[in-house]
């Protein structure tokens, strides 16, 4: 009994092993996922992983050494054991490249080994190929000066054309931020593209500039000296701009206004040169725009309001040129666009203190003397209008004979011009039928240096002076006008 017992046992131990032994599909690499090539033992651990990988080394042609194989998947035939097809991903490296291959292969046992039967391109799956090289810094500087030159920022912009110019000397600092490498499909022609974001600063020898770009670059898989080369280049944001020290010293409010000194101030309607040179007892206040640049050179506004103008209160647009000639900065030029029409004036009134007494000696065309006139600016309003009184007093005559006309009339503080209708136009000065003169209308245009109100009519010149003297008040008006006359409305 012991023996047949013994014996049923032996028999079955002998089915299970040869049950085991006879499932050809025990002798494959497991689908894990994972790489199993080992580099420094040169194998797989698997006697037919290791001559599928020779097989798919030459006959697929892959070139470089092998760093990785991993079975992705395996679909085996359970009915026949005999047959099965692997996805595998094999990896390998050149110098430069590293490849990554996918395979579908299919797979036969037959006198008692595996064999790879077929293979082909996993369709599901993009081979790949990757420089192993980023782009380096050397490379991108290289690119900027011999490739792209010059970038303009604005390059639908005819008018405002606001470039950045590489060199070799003109490039300061270029800092790689982040670079993305897509590998080229394999069997595709197509090449490696490498997207980067850099920042770069440059300078003109007056600025730094620092730009932030988008780089493209492209990898040449047909060249025998493959490198990295230009593709494309946008910027990601505006530039900025600083300033050298020299720079900012010769450009600074300081100095221009130093530089105004010695300018003849070209203000008054009538385009005449005044001679008023603005210095810091001429101003009030000078405030500076912003700088515009154009390549070498700049211009700059200065906003500036003239000091002790009783009169008027003036505004000027100054406008100042400068060229750089490699070292230092130059002034060209600092230019006033006079004028009385709106919108073009670089010289305005914002405020005025018409009202008041005022006299001057009238002159012929000839420039001779005949007779003194006395002004009273009675009511200004904030419509632009006004009124007074005036008198004309011939050479030799006593003012007290002489009576006041009436006059209404209005100014305009952007081309700082008083226009006056008489209400009498013919002016009686004396006891005769000789003694009248005859004036309809006057225009008085403000002269800023002098800070007076110039007639320019014919026959009839003058140049009024405000008065500070009481007599000239009492002289002018008679007190029972002056009691029925305010400057109410008057401008503050």
């Amino acid at each position: 009994m012991r023996k047949r017992v013994w014996l049923m046992g032996i028999m079955a131990c002998l089915c299970v092993g040869l049950t085991a032994c006879g499932n050809p599909l025990k002798k494959l690499p497991e689908a894990t996922g994972e790489n199993i090539y080992d580099v420094d033992e040169d194998t797989t651990g698997n006697d037919f992983a290791d001559d599928l990988l020779d097989d798919l080394m030459d006959e697929g042609e892959i070139p470089g050494d092998v760093i990785s194989f991993v079975i992705n998947d395996r679909d085996d035939n359970e009915e026949s054991k005999e047959r099965t097809e692997l996805k595998v991903e094999l990896t390998t490296e050149t110098d430069t490249l590293k490849y990554v291959y996918y395979y579908v292969v299919d797979c036969k046992y037959s006198d008692g080994k595996w064999i790879m039967k077929d293979f082909s391109m996993d369709e599901d799956e993009d081979s790949v190929v990757t420089p192993l090289a980023e782009v380096t810094q050397d490379q991108v500087k290289d690119i900027l000066i011999n490739r792209v030159s010059y970038y303009d920022y604005t390059p639908d912009d005819w008018f405002d054309s606001t470039y950045a110019e590489f060199s070799e000397d003109g490039i300061v600092e270029i800092k790689i931020n982040s670079q993305n490498i897509e590998p080229a499909v394999i069997g595709t022609g197509s090449n490696p593209v490498g997207d980067l974001k850099i920042t770069v600063v440059w300078t003109n020898g007056f600025c730094n500039y620092t730009g932030d770009f988008d780089l493209a670059c492209t990898y040449n898989l047909n060249s025998e000296s493959a490198e990295w080369n230009y593709k494309s280049i946008e910027h990601s944001s505006d530039y900025t701009q600083e300033m050298t020290e020299e720079t900012a010293a010769a450009l600074s409010d300081e100095q221009m206004t130093a530089d105004l000194a010695g300018y003849p101030l070209i203000t008054d309607s009538y385009n005449f040169n005044t001679g008023l040179v603005l210095t810091e007892d001429t101003m009030e206040s000078i405030t500076f725009e912003d700088i515009v640049w154009d390549d070498t050179s700049c211009t700059r506004k200065a906003n500036i309001i003239l000091a002790d103008q009783s009169i008027f209160k003036i505004h000027v647009i100054a406008n100042y040129t400068y060229s750089y000639n490699g070292s230092e900065w130059n002034l060209n030029s600092i230019k006033y666009s006079p004028g009385y029409y709106d919108g073009m004036n670089d010289c305005w009134a914002s405020d005025n203190d018409l009202v008041g007494n005022y006299s001057g000696v009238v002159r012929n065309y000839d420039g001779t003397q005949y007779a003194t006139v006395y002004y009273s600016i009675l009511t200004v309003n904030a419509d632009g209008s006004l009124s007074g009184v005036l008198k004309l007093v011939p050479n030799g005559k006593d003012p007290a004979s002489v009576a006041a006309v009436d006059f209404t009339g209005s100014y305009n503080e952007k081309s700082m011009f008083v226009d006056v209708t008489f209400v009498q136009q013919r002016i009686q000065y004396g006891a005769t039928s000789w003694d009248w003169t005859y004036i309809s209308r006057g225009y008085l245009r403000y002269n800023v240096e002098t800070n007076t109100l110039v007639c320019d009519n014919y026959n009839c010149r003058y140049i009024l002076e405000k008065e500070g003297a009481e007599e000239a008040s009492e002289e002018v008006i008679p007190e029972e006008d002056t009691e029925e006359t305010s400057d109410e409305g008057a401008d503050e």
